[in-house]
Formats: C-alpha cells, sequence, structure tokens
C-alpha cells in the first residue's frame, strides 16, 4: 500500500530558499540591459535578445533535465544549477563585449533548466500528505525570488560598480552547498525494465496530460501578456512609469499569494471545480480591470491577478501524482516548457498591440483563460481528487 506521510517541513523550507535564490538570477537581465546598451553601445532588439537567449534556455531546456533526473537522479543538477546560474548571471558585469554576453545567459540559462526539475521532485516528495500547498509554498519562493533579483543586483551595482556584479555569486554558491548536503531525493532511479512499463503508462495517459498542459499554457499567455504591457497601458492612461511599476508589482505578489491559497484548497477539495471556478473569475476581474479607473481598477487588478494563478500549483500536482515516479519531469513539463510556450505568444501579443492598441490586446488576452476553464472541467475525475493519506498499519497486523 502507498503511505503518503506528513510534510516534511526542513525539505520544503530548504528546496524553496533554494529556489528563491536560484530564480534571483532570472530578475538580474532586465535590470542590467540599459548599463549594457551604454556600455556596449548596442542596439534595443540587441538587449532583447540576450533575455530571449537566456529565457529559451531556461525554459525549453528543463524537460531534458526532467527526463535526466527521473532516469538517472537528479542531486548534481538540483546543486548545480544555481551555481551556474550564480556564476554566468552574477559575472556579467565584467565581460568585455555583447558577444561574450550571449553564450554567458545561455550557459545561466541552462543552470535554471537544470535545477527545476529535481527541485520540484524534492517539493512534491517531502510535501506529504499536503502536497498542493507544499508544491505552492515552493513556485511562490521562486516568484518571490525574480521580484527580489533586480533589488539584489541594483544595489550591488549601485554601491559598488558594475564590475562587482560577481559579488551576487555567493548566495548561488551557498544555496548549491546547502541542497546538494541535505536535500532528500527520495528513492534511487528505477530499472531499466520498470521505467520502461512507467513510460508506456504515461503514453496512455497522454489525453489528461495534454489538457493539463494546455491549461498552464493558457493561463500563462495571459499571465505574461499583463505582465509584459500592463505598465505600458497605464502608462498611456497618464499615469508615471512608477505607478505603472508598483501596479506590475502588486499584479505579481498578488499571483504567488493566490497559488499558496490555490494549493491549500486543492489538498481539501475537487481540483476540477478550483480550476474551473478561478479562470472564470480571473477573466472576469481582470475585464473589469481593463474597463474601470481609479482605485477600482487597481482591486479588480489584485483579485484578477490571485483568481488567475490560484490554480498554479494544482495542475503540477496533478500530473506528479498521476505519475510520482516521473515527478522532476512533470515539473518540467508544467512549469517550464509550459511557461515557455505561453511566453512565446506574446510576439503576437504585441504586434496585434501595435494595431488595435494594447486595451483591445488586453481584452482577447482576457478571455484565454475561459478555454482553460473549459479544459479543466473535463479532466479525469479520479484524477482531480485529491490524494488522502492512507493509514498506517498497526505494528502486529500482517
Amino acid at each position: 500500500m502507498n503511505h503518503i506521510g506528513k510534510p516534511q517541513k526542513g525539505q520544503i523550507a530548504l528546496v524553496s530558499a533554494g529556489h528563491l535564490v536560484n530564480d534571483t538570477y532570472m530578475g538580474f537581465i532586465a535590470v542590467l540591459l540599459p548599463f549594457f546598451v551604454t556600455r556596449w553601445e548596442i542596439s534595443l532588439t540587441e538587449a532583447g535578445g540576450l533575455v530571449t537567449a537566456f529565457l529559451s534556455a531556461s525554459y525549453f531546456g528543463q524537460p531534458v533535465f526532467g527526463w535526466f533526473s527521473d532516469r538517472l537522479g537528479g542531486r548534481l543538477l538540483l546543486a548545480g544549477g544555481p551555481l551556474v546560474s550564480a556564476c554566468f548571471i552574477g559575472t556579467l558585469g565584467v565581460l568585455p563585449s555583447y558577444g561574450w554576453a550571449v553564450p554567458w545567459v545561455i550557459f545561466a540559462g541552462i543552470g535554471a533548466a537544470a535545477f527545476h526539475p529535481p527541485a520540484a521532485g524534492v517539493a512534491h516528495l517531502a510535501g506529504g500528505d499536503r502536497r498542493a500547498l507544499g508544491m505552492s509554498i515552493f513556485l511562490m519562493a521562486g516568484f518571490l525570488g525574480v521580484a527580489l533579483g533586480p533589488i539584489e543586483i541594483l544595489a550591488v551595482v549601485t554601491c559598488f560598480g558594475l564590475k562587482s556584479s560577481g559579488l551576487t555569486v555567493i548566495p548561488g554558491v551557498i544555496a548549491s552547498f546547502l541542497l546538494f548536503k541535505y536535500a532528500d531525493l527520495g528513492a534511487e532511479p528505477k530499472t531499466a525494465e520498470n521505467r520502461s512499463s512507467q513510460y508506456s503508462n504515461l503514453a496512455r495517459a497522454r489525453g489528461a496530460l495534454s489538457g493539463l498542459w494546455a491549461i498552464v499554457v493558457l493561463r500563462n499567455f495571459t499571465y505574461a501578456a499583463f505582465s509584459s504591457f500592463l505598465p505600458l497601458m497605464l502608462q498611456e492612461r497618464g499615469l508615471s512609469a512608477w505607478a505603472g511599476g508598483t501596479a506590475l508589482s502588486v499584479f505579481l505578489a498578488t499571483g504567488a499569494v493566490g497559488g499558496v491559497l490555490g494549493g491549500y484548497l486543492s489538498d481539501r477539495f475537487d481540483r476540477r471545480s478550483i480550476i474551473a471556478l478561478t479562470m472564470v473569475a480571473a477573466t472576469v476581474l481582470l475585464g473589469l480591470f481593463l474597463g474601470a479607473r481609479g482605485p477600482s481598477g487597481m482591486v479588480f487588478l489584485i483579485f484578477g491577478g490571485f483568481f488567475l494563478m490560484m490554480s498554479g500549483p494544482v495542475n503540477l500536482v496533478i500530473s506528479q501524482e498521476m505519475f510520482p515516479e516521473h515527478a522532476s519531469l512533470m515539473a518540467s513539463l508544467m512549469m517550464g516548457f509550459a511557461y515557455g510556450v505561453g511566453s512565446v505568444g506574446i510576439v503576437v501579443v504585441g504586434a496585434i498591440a501595435d494595431r488595435l492598441g494594447i486595451p483591445a490586446t488586453l481584452s482577447g488576452a482576457v478571455a484565454v483563460p475561459l478555454i482553460a476553464a473549459w479544459l479543466g472541467s473535463r479532466l479525469p475525475r479520479d484524477a482531480a481528487r485529491p490524494q488522502r493519506p492512507s493509514p498506517a498499519p498497526h505494528p502486529l497486523s500482517p
């Protein structure tokens, strides 16, 4: 019998802290671009290419590392990922030219890609009978890291200069050491015979997995569209750049908080209903935000972001509970690869916004979660039901 134990709080705290440190480096590049444009005399297109190169390596590399982690073990990936990201992102400030920066950010993205699948596997294992809540804490730590990254790198380069960016490598080194020494990755990888059977089961469930993956892609498309164009839209309405940045920070922060509540609720209630209801609520609230002015608009934005990301950990936990032996691979598909595909569509959003304007374009993006709601309502009932812990057998029972 499969027994689901109590959450391992120490392991959740360890891997969440590692996630926070790892993802701070993901927040560095955008803040450093103005320095690079001036120092290397590069165009905005070249500057944007650095971001694209980093995110592509980070997002689309995750399925590869998820497969390796489930097949060969993930300790080196888990500990090495933050170290590689720290060393390459942290030393961008000392590079002599743009030509060096491109491979530098690609290697940094590979480090980020290597970390996420085994880290999510540890969070899944450590969650015990509260896996969704544990996963939501893990995911929120990553969001917080991305938000804190710009503050960290700005503090360093403002106080000590651009070439002192290497100081930011220190947290990554510490995190890598602690993860290597103390992280519990569970059982050893399965034998080749067992793996063959497991991958056959995975192939048979491709319908449910495709639905879960599509929900993440659609939700992240809307999330990325608002994250990318919210400050510009508010500036068009006459607000300051500071107001636009503050609104974006609030939108990101409330989404992270919503994910924690979603994880808490999904350990208790039907997960199909959580996905469907939160997606509908997000569409309504974000639609009201687009049509509102003044303080009421901010209220709609806050709750819209809250509900949009509330189901964030739910899809991931469902997939990991369906295939616990592929927890790392499921994380790579439901986080990295799906996030990457959803973000690619922002190029289309920008092209449409050039023709129709940002408000009209975001109005279309707001409707996309309704498709995710429909897909969520059609998930298999058994897959979307929270797993309950099995009672431990009596020590004298056969």
